[in-house]
């Protein structure tokens, strides 16, 4: 076939493993795992920019984007088999065409650097543009899953101190710019490599400097609550009762001023409460912000709310999880083969309201909507503390869980406030504004996590002008490196 050699092949097999092995240690922040991670993306790099063809170039990025995805996110396999109850098979292709869904996103950033290299001797930095352009995307093409965003791979390095300023898909163009200079250096352009590499440290450095937020009130202190309750055993009416009454009883015995349940903790409608559940609940202390159906447009919602307060408040879901809680047009027959409640949900407004806690303003987010932080920074840029709560009892003891950890995280850095996350199985914990895990539960226990927390005030960039900043930036140098010509030299090239 035209343009599609043996080279070709071994290529695209070869991005497939780099990707494939950058999936597998995306969770790790060791110094190791991140310096595999780099020549993971320098290999991506090396892979597209030495691809004889356009054609190559989508077909090595692709690859690299689906075996990113099909190591980095198998916890989706957990919860359709091994949860779900999805036959082996089917769940396995599931995940396969899942993870080639998702890579196409890589592909079509390692095409658009393609095309850029056919006009321009520049290229590092525009295939970091087009790297970013394509991680973009996946925020919102197809209702969005920005999940695997390079730039959570890389917690605990210099380069989230762009974080801040451009989000974490500006970390994530950091990370790639310094796999560039690392394939440079694999390449012996020494000089090159260095320079490159030590003014991105040095540019991520002194962006990190700056405190954009002050503390605002007085300290809150906070119980984050985390059941451990089955997934298999969560809504089994035989068993259910049982385990509200003991996120009820935890709730009873907190002494916080705010107690969290984690997502759905209790399954059912508040005026289906059984009356003890509903008893404890009521004799708690502090404000009470529960995990439970809720009600809207007669269907079912996914729900925080504090319905024992003075001036009750109440948040639903906005952004739903596809085949989860908003099933797509003749997908219900897949949904039908996991043992999942809930599955088709009502959508909470765009414009609901933040909890107001005394001089506080919490701004939520409910399970994987915390990946969506372009969607409700005007809240977050408005609250002092950012809260979540999910229940990952769906994937297990899987790698979903400090990948959950890394995200809570990255939105603290952000937003440069606290991120409190209350969770089923974990990961729960409390997260500073610097990023640092201020306490966290061991998962798969049941406690409490008892921890005090200052709100801040302020707007960082990244929380006044969300991904526009990096975005506009992005395009900025495709389109100067589209009016060079090749004659022109560059040191990145």
């Amino acid at each position: 076939m035209k343009n599609f050699s043996t080279v070709t092949v071994s290529t695209v097999l070869g991005s497939l493993i780099a990707g494939a092995v950058f999936g597998a240690l995306f969770h790790l922040t060791d110094g190791w795992a991140i310096a595999i991670k780099l020549l993971c993306l320098a290999a991506a790099f090396i892979a597209v920019r030495s691809a004889g063809s356009k054609r190559s170039a989508l077909l090595t990025g692709w690859a690299w984007g689906a075996g990113a995805t099909l190591t980095g996110m198998g916890w989706l396999y957990v919860a359709m088999h091994d949860v779900g109850g999805m036959p082996a098979w089917m769940a396995g292709l599931a995940m396969v065409l899942f993870s080639l869904l998702l890579g196409v996103f890589n592909g079509v950033a390692a095409l658009g650097a393609a095309w850029v290299k056919t006009y321009s001797r520049a290229y590092a930095l525009p295939f970091a543009a087009c790297w970013v352009l394509g991680e973009w995307l996946r925020t919102w093409v197809l209702t969005g899953l920005p999940w695997m965003s390079v730039g959570y791979g890389f917690l605990d390095t210099p380069l989230t101190g762009v974080a801040s300023s451009l989000g974490v898909l500006g970390v994530g163009a950091a990370a790639v710019l310094l796999a560039v200079c690392t394939a440079q250096l694999l390449n012996r352009q020494r000089i090159k490599a260095v320079f490159g590499a030590g003014v991105l440290l040095l540019v991520c450095h002194f962006a990190g400097q700056t405190a954009y937020t002050t503390p605002h009130g007085s300290p809150l202190t906070v119980a984050l609550l985390q059941g451990n309750v089955p997934q298999d055993l969560k809504f089994d009416p035989s068993a259910k009762l049982s385990y509200m009454r003991r996120y009820a009883e935890m709730a009873a015995q907190s002494k916080a001023a705010l107690t969290v349940m984690p997502e759905t903790a209790l399954p059912i409608l508040q005026s289906n409460l059984p009356e003890d559940v509903l008893a404890t609940l009521k004799s708690a202390t502090g404000t009470q912000l529960i995990g439970i159906a809720g009600e809207l447009n007669g269907k079912y919602t996914n729900r925080m709310a504090t319905p024992f307060t003075a001036s009750p408040w109440v948040y639903d879901k906005n952004h739903l999880v596809p085949f989860g809680e908003a099933i797509p047009p003749g997908f219900q027959w897949f949904v039908d083969t996991m043992k999942m409640p809930l599955s088709s949900m009502g959508r909470g407004g765009d414009s609901q309201s933040n909890l107001q806690l005394g001089e506080l303003s919490i701004a939520p987010n409910i399970c994987y909507e915390e990946i969506f932080a372009h969607e409700w920074r005007s809240r977050g840029a408005q609250a002092h503390v950012l809260l979540n709560v999910s229940n990952f009892g769906w994937y297990g003891d899987s790698t979903a869980l400090p990948q959950h950890a890394g995200i809570a995280r990255m939105r603290a850095m952000e937003f440069q406030k606290p991120y409190l996350s209350a969770t089923n199985n974990g990961a729960t914990l409390a997260v500073l504004p610097s990023g640092m895990v201020q306490a966290q539960l061991a998962n798969n226990t049941q406690a409490a996590l008892n921890v005090t927390v200052q709100g801040m005030k302020g707007e960082t960039p990244y929380s006044r002008w969300g991904d526009w900043l990096i975005v506009g930036l992005a395009l900025g140098l495709l389109g100067f490196a589209l009016l060079r010509t090749k004659r022109q030299r560059y040191m990145f090239r």
